[in-house]
């Protein structure tokens, strides 16, 4: 042994390596977590019926359940144009504008 250095004791090693080891381990489970979470996307959805956030709604709650990597936020507006002001100006910043519009039968 060099003179001068002093060897830490074996319990004293062992608990330094387990506590590396624990940290490296957290610090693994912690950017897994974060590389995997689901990325919210934004969805201005209006129609003149009211059908149209029903169906986003309907799928959006569907990507949850199959633990998607993508999660929908729907941003209700009364109709397609306000759907379309709201993607162009980014108020509620919205990724994707969807209007629906329901043909009816006028006899």
């Amino acid at each position: 042994m060099r003179p001068g250095v002093t060897k830490l004791p074996v319990w004293l090693r062992i608990v330094v390596i387990v506590a590396l080891t624990v940290l490296a381990a957290g610090a693994s489970l912690l950017a897994y977590r974060w590389y995997v979470r689901p990325v919210t996307l934004s969805i201005a959805v209006g129609s003149l019926d009211g059908e149209a956030p029903k169906i986003v709604s309907a799928l959006a709650s569907r990507l949850a359940v199959d633990n998607a990597p993508v999660r929908l936020k729907v941003v209700e507006t009364t109709g397609p144009i306000e759907s379309a002001a709201a993607f162009s100006s980014g108020a509620e910043t919205p990724d994707a504008a969807a209007s629906i519009t329901t043909r009816t039968n006028a006899s």
